[in-house]
């Protein structure tokens, strides 16, 4: 089983392309649910959940489609 993309993970890559000269203010992240699926522009990042024993370790962030929508 797959297990999901870390933060760290994430990092790196955004890293590597820096790294190689793109210039990551002009790069839109896109989210798709399978390589065959429409693109949906990603507008937000914010914090998720923490842990269940002392709510202070961050363990997940989400990307949002639409951040107004509560």
């Amino acid at each position: 089983m797959k297990k999901p993309l870390s933060a760290m993970q994430l990092w790196e890559f955004l890293t590597s392309l820096h790294e190689e000269g793109h210039d990551l203010e002009n790069i839109k992240v896109l989210y798709r649910h399978d390589r065959d699926s429409d693109d949906v522009p990603v507008y937000a990042a914010e914090e998720d959940l923490y842990d269940m024993k002392t709510n202070s370790k961050l363990e997940t962030i989400m990307l949002l489609t639409n951040p107004e929508q509560l």
